[in-house]
């Protein structure tokens, strides 16, 4: 096969990691929960430093991984060009001073990464203004998961927007969500989507900080012809009517996006949703429209 995780107690992850040479075609590797330790690490580290690796998805969620650890995969992922996805999620050993040698890889331009997440993680403002600065020129990655990571704080999450319109960024998916943003945070994403022809996914659930005003602002993005968007994700927010006649308004005319996730349930009234009951019975604009 080609997908391999670790699933069963008792079962040695040094043991798995050493095996796995003997499994030259392996594509996906899921470690998600299990705690590897300084020699498992080791072990990995050699294995995706062997000119042999396939490996092409590494999931290491929640496997308290420290920055001694963190130091010995990216020495290792700063000679492999086949890694594609990257998760580092929840490994809250990792300090604030521990992302640098994660940054260093990531501004390489031989740098092979496209989707890398870092939700749940000890990422503060100062770590976000450098990840910004290493993805400057980095015209690989399309997909940036940083969900459940408030301390970043609003003006990282306005640097994190600028990426949006960065010449020659590829990023197609972005995840925002469980982040207490705000308005300003709101608006700064729709000032740097106005000039974007990348991204098709935008996830802002959770966040109901948010008011009218930044939903009105994003909803400006869906009338921008230049708008690639297919999916955008605004569950457990504070939607009202107010914002809800805004996006329906903004979507007579796009025919890109497939999917508006508000969730349930949403503050809104009658008036809010025959907005929308206007926006599907208009013949004109619901073989373009998918809710």
């Amino acid at each position: 096969g080609t997908e391999m995780g670790l699933d069963d107690e008792g079962e040695s992850v040094n043991d798995l990691l050493t095996s796995l040479k003997e499994y030259p075609h392996l594509k996906t590797l899921e470690l998600e929960t299990n705690d590897i330790g300084p020699a498992g690490c080791t072990i990995l580290s050699s294995l995706l430093d062997s000119p042999n690796s396939q490996v092409e998805k590494l999931d290491l969620r929640d496997t308290d991984i420290d920055n001694n650890m963190l130091v010995s995969l990216t020495s290792s992922l700063a000679k492999n060009t086949v890694l594609q996805e990257l998760n580092l999620g929840n490994n809250l050993s990792i300090t604030v001073a521990g992302w640098a040698p994660l940054l260093s890889l990531l501004r390489s331009p031989t740098c092979n990464l496209k989707k890398i997440s870092l939700n749940e993680s000890t990422i503060n403002y100062n770590v976000t203004v450098a990840l910004v600065d290493s993805l400057t020129n980095n015209h690989t990655l399309t997909s940036l998961v940083l969900c459940g990571n408030p301390s970043i704080t609003t003006p990282g999450f306005v640097a994190v927007s600028t990426l949006l319109q960065m010449e020659g960024t590829n990023l197609e998916h972005l995840d925002l969500g469980e982040n207490e943003l705000d308005d300003d945070v709101a608006v700064a994403l729709s000032r740097s989507l106005a000039k974007n022809c990348t991204l098709k996914s935008l996830m802002l659930n959770d966040n109901p900080s948010i008011t009218a005003a930044g939903f009105i602002a994003l909803s400006a993005v869906l009338r921008n012809p230049i708008s690639r968007l297919r999916l955008l994700d605004l569950r457990e927010n504070n939607i009202d009517d107010d914002s809800t006649i805004a996006f329906a308004t903004s979507l007579i005319n796009n025919h890109k996006l497939k999917t508006l996730r508000l969730g349930t349930p949403p503050p809104i009234s009658a008036t809010g949703w025959a907005a929308f009951a206007s926006l599907l019975c208009d013949s004109s604009s619901i073989n373009n429209t998918y809710l």
